[in-house]
């Protein structure tokens, strides 16, 4: 049995996840993710979220902006 992941957001995450080599981070999260984080207190007390860039990534027309999750 074989299983595939296809779509937009799949390859959303892709183009994000190439994203890391370029600036020598270990991990991004989009603008949408960083919002579902930003309210939650254990994350805060955990992670400090830094506003790296805006760009525009294969297959999308807007920059989007990335954030590096950084350990307290």
């Amino acid at each position: 049995m074989e299983y595939n992941v296809i779509g937009d957001n799949v390859n959303f995450a892709s183009r994000i996840e190439g994203l890391t080599q370029h600036y020598h981070c270990p991990i991004f999260v989009s603008l949408a993710t960083f919002k579902q984080l930003e309210g939650n207190y254990s994350v805060q007390a955990s992670f400090l979220l830094l506003e790296m860039d805006q760009v525009i990534v294969e297959g999308k027309l807007k920059p989007i902006t990335i954030y590096e999750i950084v350990c307290l």
